[in-house]
């Protein structure tokens, strides 16, 4: 097996490994469990508590003792959860169901990219983890829409074989996590240890600091959009029938701008293309805030494929081989807060004006970002 394919296969394996075939039908699939409407916003609500207590743990686990065994731990951790969801009757088991999921989350954020880091590094193949990163991202983003119209396809047959579906996939996540990846190297170093030196690499540079705050605002930005989007149409003359359609887009554009931030790295510094991509998401959310939806949503999700191709490829940078994973999944868990806050806020904003109102904040949020970065950059540039 050449060394490109053995990328190409692993990348793949990462991306099957994170189908979630049952995501379109979720919620339905609980309520006709017998599960009220507040029990599922609690188990949502302990989703996001225990992904961010998880993301820390498992991010120092993988430094620990190798990407490999976190990876196949979590999508352990994935079976288990769908099994529960196929034969839970009670709350409490859909819970432990939920904190499976969790566990299984948090493990493959951040152990991904630094096996990916590894694999690129150990095979020693003739490309760069620019061009190999910016590849997976797009592949990344457009495999999701598959999973979704397959998933709620199946559900129509039986309503347990987008689980089915989903174990399947991690099963072939974990067959190939075993045979591409090298065995895992243990790290000497204490958890404590690697925790703060990922500590460390994130705020003591200035740089890093400043891409953090970047990443905190246009993460839930970009979010909240996606999710309120179907808030803002249903006033307008655009077909509710053809919503999927918009979210195609969105995840079509992330995939495009993953790919072409390769090109675009080429020619400038991250810092240079996070600043103009961050622009084009505040014009983009001023302009869906006037209800010019098809015109901006393609673009929309190339800024943001852009946006966080150029993230990963600057935490990569910094990080060390023994704290990698721990900054990759630092940064997840601190993202989870800004979503929390950043959605509150809107929330809060809401009961004062509408949602085309709350979009221009968001934007206004982005333009503050970049105006902010002309101040910084020659600093951030040079570090």
């Amino acid at each position: 097996m050449s060394k490109n394919i053995k990328i190409l296969l692993f990348e793949l394996a990462m991306i099957i490994g994170k189908s979630d075939f049952e995501y379109p039908i979720f919620i339905v699939y609980l309520l006709s469990r017998g599960l009220s409407d507040s029990e599922i916003a609690l188990l949502f609500s302990i989703q996001a508590v225990t992904v961010f207590i998880f993301e820390y743990v498992t991010g120092i686990i993988a430094d620990r003792i190798g990407s490999k065994s976190i990876l196949i731990i979590g999508s352990l951790s994935m079976i288990m959860a769908e099994m529960l969801f196929l034969f839970s009757e009670t709350l409490p088991s859909y819970t432990l169901a939920i904190c499976f999921i969790s566990f299984g989350v948090a493990a493959k954020s951040g152990a991904d990219i630094a096996s990916l880091h590894d694999l690129i590094t150990h095979e020693n193949i003739n490309s760069t983890f620019e061009k190999e990163i910016s590849g997976f991202m797009a592949m990344k983003t457009i495999w999701p829409i598959f999973a979704i119209i397959i998933g709620s396809n199946c559900f129509t047959y039986n309503n347990k074989l987008p689980f089915l579906l989903t174990m399947a996939a991690n099963v072939i996540s974990i067959i190939s996590f075993g045979i591409l990846l090298p065995g895992n190297v243990p790290c000497k170093r204490k958890s404590s240890a690697i925790l703060i030196s990922a500590l460390k690499k994130s705020f003591s540079n200035k740089s890093m600091v400043f891409l953090l705050i970047i990443v905190c605002l246009v993460n839930p930005i970009y979010q909240f959009i996606s999710n309120d989007i179907q808030a803002n149409i249903k006033n307008t003359e655009f077909a509710i029938g053809s919503l999927g359609y918009i979210y195609i887009f969105m995840e079509i554009g992330e995939g495009i701008g993953s790919k072409i931030f390769y090109y675009f790295s080429k020619k400038f510094t991250n810092f240079k293309i996070l600043k103009f991509a961050v622009l084009g998401m505040s014009i983009c959310t001023f302009i869906i805030a006037a209800k010019m939806y098809l015109a901006v949503i393609i673009i929309l999700g190339i800024t943001y494929g852009v946006i966080a191709t150029a993230n990963i490829i600057e935490i990569n940078a910094v990080a060390d081989d023994y704290n990698r994973a721990t900054m990759m999944s630092q940064q997840h868990a601190i993202i989870k807060i800004s979503q929390t806050i950043f959605f509150a806020t809107c929330t809060a904003l809401l009961k004062i004006v509408d949602l085309n109102m709350v979009l221009c904040f968001s934007g206004i949020v982005l333009l503050i970002v970049f105006f902010t970065q002309k101040i910084v950059l020659k600093n951030a540039e040079t570090v």
